[in-house]
């Protein structure tokens, strides 16, 4: 047998559950397949899973679909360029959402969040050119603003502007802006 038949198969008895108006059935068969395949493997399988999702699922359902794919395609991007910061922006804005998402809900959970900033900031500039470490210290920045204002975690904020001023090579360049932020940090926490 053919390595697409098996998704041809699952779907198309998907689609017959579908039919049938038999939704959790459809749905849990779809599930079942989205975890034994492989996403790359088999995407049409996973589009319409999450089609099927859009027409039949919760707005919530929906929403972790799209927050899944968004997240496997930035981490993609980054396993490429793992210094693409920008990248990394997205990627700690979207663990951001979903977080804010989960406070609303449940409380919440800030170890995705400060994983995905913990993993940005792991990845310094090479070069010791100051235009090139400056997206960089901007990551460090919103870490610090999040873990005090979000996180309302004010010696762990601390702790992140002492990580950020080490990791910056003074000798050649410093930012402003980091002292002045945990400078400020300092006035606000008294």
């Amino acid at each position: 047998s053919c390595p697409g038949d098996e998704a041809k198969l699952y779907g198309a008895f998907a689609r017959f559950e579908e039919t049938q108006r038999e939704f959790a059935r459809a749905r849990a068969i779809y599930a079942y397949a989205a975890r034994k395949l492989d996403r790359d493997a088999h995407p049409e399988l996973h589009e319409k899973f999450l089609r099927f999702e859009k027409k039949h699922g919760d707005v919530s359902d929906v929403e972790r679909h799209v927050y899944e794919t968004r997240r496997r395609t930035y981490e993609q991007a980054l396993v490429e360029r793992p210094r693409d910061y920008d990248a990394w922006f997205d990627l700690v804005r979207l663990e951001e959402g979903a977080n804010q998402d989960a406070t609303n809900t449940n409380g919440g959970d800030h170890g995705a969040v400060r994983d995905a900033y913990e993993r940005a900031v792991a990845n310094v500039p090479p070069a010791s050119d100051k235009k090139y470490w400056r997206r960089y210290v901007y990551l460090w920045l919103n870490y610090a603003a999040f873990e005090e204002l979000v996180a309302r975690d004010v010696p762990r904020a601390r702790a992140v502007y002492r990580a950020a001023l080490d990791v910056v090579p003074h000798a050649r360049f410093t930012f402003g802006k980091l002292w002045l932020g945990a400078a400020d940090l300092e006035v606000r926490a008294r």
